[in-house]
């Protein structure tokens, strides 16, 4: 969402209301009192608008301006409150706005996905909610309605994943990106972006196959042993869903180096197609890691500087979710913060910087 500082002299000469809030500079200070407001707007489930809504910082409770120099630090403290404080970390699109020697900060929360936004506190998580231009606490009644209530994008994720194996007993990793603001034909297929889209295709493999079918451009390759295979499957609408079987190291190790270059190498696919056929919205992400419970996740592939603990997953991980702007999408901070809930979901402690690293590394040993 691109504002101009008209946009914002309207909003600041209304009064708060379901969808916008100003505050002072001083809430960059306040990082539960921010999140608390991203969470409430967050969860606006059922406004008219695209986005949750609108936070404007810099400017007092009574309308006036603020001396506000812009920062870059500003926006990763406020980057940093949302992934942090919030669950499902949220991602808000980010922009300041100028006119002469006025400087505001937009913050566009997003509309929750699948689950309530939630604010994470020392007790546990706290959901609240908009009423008017104030915040309450989410009745549990309130939080069933929202959780319940579809947006369209279940529907989307079952209209590409369709194509898949209904099961399989060995491990795999599954990544489905849904572009949220494409409600129409997004690709055509003709002879020319066929073409390019094949040549694109990121999974290097030995044996490979590329049809063509109703719309749908559909991958399946052979990999060892020959029984097993993956899948990628494209459609009109920009929906796009992968899947590879986990080849496992020693029978129980799953090594995390290649999982990594299976999200990495897809985003980057992806983020090519969608520059390429001018989609520029909101984009959800899914990432699935099934049946490897019981299985022991190394880095023995990849990059000796960072070791895991070795231990072995208890539980399936649930499906791991995240709605993000191509314009601020980067690849290497979202791949890490995928694997990081991983991690955490099976009560596996990971340091993210550490993590982070260890991808920025491998990236460079791709690059090679």
């Amino acid at each position: 969402m691109t504002l101009s500082f008209e946009d914002i002299e309207y909003m600041n000469n209304n009064f708060e209301s379901q969808v916008f809030d100003r505050k002072s500079l001083g809430i960059l200070s306040h990082s539960v009192d921010l999140a608390e407001l991203m969470v409430a707007f967050g969860n606006n489930k059922f406004v008219s608008e695209d986005f949750g809504g609108v936070i404007l910082i810099g400017i007092k409770d009574d309308g006036e301006y603020e001396e506000l120099e812009p920062d870059q630090g500003h926006e990763m403290t406020i980057m940093n409150i949302a992934q942090q404080n919030i669950y499902p970390p949220m991602t808000p699109s980010f922009e300041v706005v100028s006119d002469d020697e006025k400087n505001v900060y937009a913050i566009t929360v997003p509309k929750m996905i699948t689950i309530p936004y939630a604010l994470k506190t020392r007790d546990g998580y706290v959901y609240k909610k908009r009423v008017g231009s104030t915040i309450r606490d989410a009745l549990f009644e309130e939080l069933e309605h929202l959780k319940k209530s579809n947006d369209g994008s279940k529907s989307k994720e079952e209209r590409i994943e369709k194509n898949f194996p209904n099961s399989t007993n060995l491990p795999f990793i599954k990544l489905t990106i849904i572009p949220l603001d494409a409600n129409r034909q997004l690709i055509n297929f003709n002879k020319e972006s066929t073409k390019w889209l094949k040549s694109k295709i990121p999974l290097n493999v030995h044996v490979r196959e590329v049809t063509l079918k109703q719309n749908e451009l559909h991958y399946e390759s052979k990999t060892f042993p020959s029984t097993t295979s993956d899948w990628f499957v494209l459609n009109q609408y920009g929906e796009f869903s992968a899947m590879e079987i986990i080849q496992l190291y020693q029978e129980s190790i799953v090594r995390i180096g290649r999982q990594t270059v299976f999200v990495m190498s897809i985003l980057n696919f992806v983020k090519e197609i969608y520059a390429k056929f001018k989609y520029s919205g909101r984009i959800l992400v899914k990432l699935e890691l099934c049946n490897v419970q019981g299985h022991e996740f190394r880095n023995t592939d990849v990059d000796d500087s960072f070791r895991f603990n070795e231990k072995e997953f208890t539980i399936n991980p649930y499906p791991i979710k995240r709605v993000i702007s191509l314009d601020v999408l980067n690849i290497e901070s979202l791949t890490t913060s995928l694997f990081v809930e991983v991690f955490r979901a099976c009560d596996w402690t990971v340091d993210e910087s550490d993590f982070h690293q260890y991808i920025e590394n491998l990236k460079q040993k791709l690059l090679r």
